[in-house]
């Protein structure tokens, strides 16, 4: 969700980021700029998807770290698809032209899949567990995991990497 959002940004305004920065523009007000926009943007996103799931589904009653479930979820979603969004702005600045995002966004989204953990396991597989962190589909599926009870809905030996309240 967030590095669909972000894949093709800052590609796109090359040209007017350098006309800019001839006259005066900060990389950093530049780079500031992305982050408050993309988080914005993604916590509107956050927030429809868990509101448009909650309505079919019952959500979680209570969280992991706080009392209030849905709100934590929010949480758990908006910084997965925020920090999704900044690696998708990264992979904007590295590539020369626009043709060039699309398929950086399949290896983003396919790599943020396959090392969630919720389509393979990679809890108990120690290079793939390791591999993992690195990614911040990992991390989210781990907290909204956690939020749901998703291990107490599933059946059989399959677990999923969960946090537990402190």
């Amino acid at each position: 969700m967030g590095s669909a959002l972000s894949v093709r940004d800052i590609v796109s305004e090359r040209a007017i980021y350098d006309r800019e920065r001839a006259v005066g523009l900060a990389p950093t007000s530049y780079t500031a700029s992305k982050l408050i926009v993309m988080g914005l943007q993604t916590l509107l996103q956050a927030a429809i998807l868990t509101t448009a799931v909650s309505l079919g589904k019952p959500g979680p009653d209570h969280g992991v770290v706080t009392d209030s479930g849905i709100p934590e979820l929010v949480l758990a979603i908006w910084l997965t698809a925020w920090t999704s969004a900044l690696l998708g702005e990264v992979g904007s600045a590295l590539v020369k032209s626009g043709e060039q995002t699309m398929p950086l966004l399949v290896v983003l989204v396919m790599a943020q899949l396959v090392f969630s953990g919720g389509m393979i396991t990679v809890t108990g597989r120690d290079s793939l567990e390791l591999v993992s962190m690195i990614f911040p589909g990992r991390w989210g599926f781990s907290a909204a995991a956690s939020d749901i009870g998703l291990n107490d809905l599933l059946y059989g030996p399959t677990k999923v990497p969960m946090f537990k309240k402190g």
